[in-house]
Order: C-alpha cells, then sequence, then structure tokens
C-alpha cells in the first residue's frame, strides 16, 4: 500500500533518470519542449502541499513523453513534491491503480499535505488514448501493427507539447478542490 513513508523513499526525478542513463536525452527532449505557462505554474500555488507519485518504468513510451511535462510544471514549487516509483518493484500499489484490468503506465497520483489521496490520471492524455482506441480493433485483428499506433501517438505528444497533460491534470485537481 502506498503511504506517506513509501513515498518519500521513493526515488526523486534524478535519481530515476540520471545523465548516464540510455533514456535521458528522450527524457531531455520532451522537457525542453514542454509548454508550461505561468498561469499553469501559479495554478499550483493553491494547495499549500502536494506529493505526486509516478509509478512507470523508464522504457515507457507515453512516459517518456509525460514525466518531464509534470516535472516541469512542478520544478520551481518547493511545496509540490514528485517522486517516482518503478512500477515492476511495487505491483501492490500498481494493482490498486489498474486501467481496464492492465498495468498501463505512467499512472499520476496526487496527495494533499496530509496524505489523503486527491485523484489519479493516466496513463495518457484523452486525445492520446483516443488514437489507441480508434485503432484498436485494427489492432486486435493484425490489419494494423501496434507500432505505427504508437507512432501516431508520438506525433500527437510532439504537437501537443504536454498542453493537454496539464490540462488534465488541472482539471482533476481543480475537481477534487470542489468536492
Amino acid at each position: 500500500m502506498l503511504n506517506d513513508k513509501r513515498l518519500k523513499n521513493a526515488e526523486t526525478y534524478d535519481e530515476f533518470l540520471p545523465p548516464s542513463h540510455d533514456h535521458y536525452v528522450l527524457y531531455q527532449h520532451h522537457y525542453q519542449r514542454a509548454v508550461v505557462s505561468e498561469e499553469d505554474k501559479a495554478f499550483l500555488n493553491r494547495f499549500d502541499g502536494l506529493y505526486v507519485a509516478v509509478l512507470t518504468e523508464v522504457w515507457c513510451g507515453d512516459s517518456i513523453a509525460i514525466i518531464p511535462v509534470v516535472k516541469k510544471w512542478i520544478e520551481d514549487k518547493a511545496h509540490v513534491h514528485m517522486r517516482i516509483l518503478q512500477r515492476d518493484a511495487n505491483l501492490d500499489i500498481m494493482d490498486q491503480y489498474l486501467t481496464r484490468g492492465g498495468r498501463a503506465i505512467p499512472k499520476i497520483i496526487f496527495f494533499d499535505s496530509d496524505f489523503t489521496e486527491i485523484g489519479n490520471w493516466g496513463p495518457r492524455p484523452e486525445q492520446a488514448q483516443n488514437i489507441y482506441e480508434l485503432h484498436r480493433p485494427k489492432i486486435e485483428t493484425g490489419e494494423i501493427d501496434k507500432a505505427t499506433v504508437h507512432q501516431k501517438i508520438r506525433r500527437f505528444y510532439a504537437k501537443d507539447r504536454g498542453r493537454s497533460i496539464i490540462a488534465e491534470q488541472k482539471q482533476l485537481l481543480e475537481t477534487a478542490a470542489k468536492e
């Protein structure tokens, strides 16, 4: 079970992805291209403290596009803390956040300063998921290969530059704050 001690002992972004890692350049590319407005950053000031738990694996294509955006969004906010948990080493936690019964990643879980869960998001923005769902029947029948669909999703991420990721996560946090 995910608790404050386990989250605080999880990896930081830099521990998860040191510059020597094979995927570092890909993550940096998405970080540099991410569009994060001052309004997006100011939004986080509504929270006294915020913990962001990310369930992922370093090789995940969606994570390569998403995690750097979240890092850029929260990085100058001392009251927002992101920690990364490797999915395969934390299956007990992952199994609490399944997507359609599967261990889809990344999964981002938000907690307030009292470590009460606010909500969770993932594994990808709705528009990217719609691309996958549009092609799912053809993948299942072999009419299109999964790599081709993933290429379409990568094109979406390249054009979107993180805007939908932040917008959806802000909406999640805003909705939870009203409850």
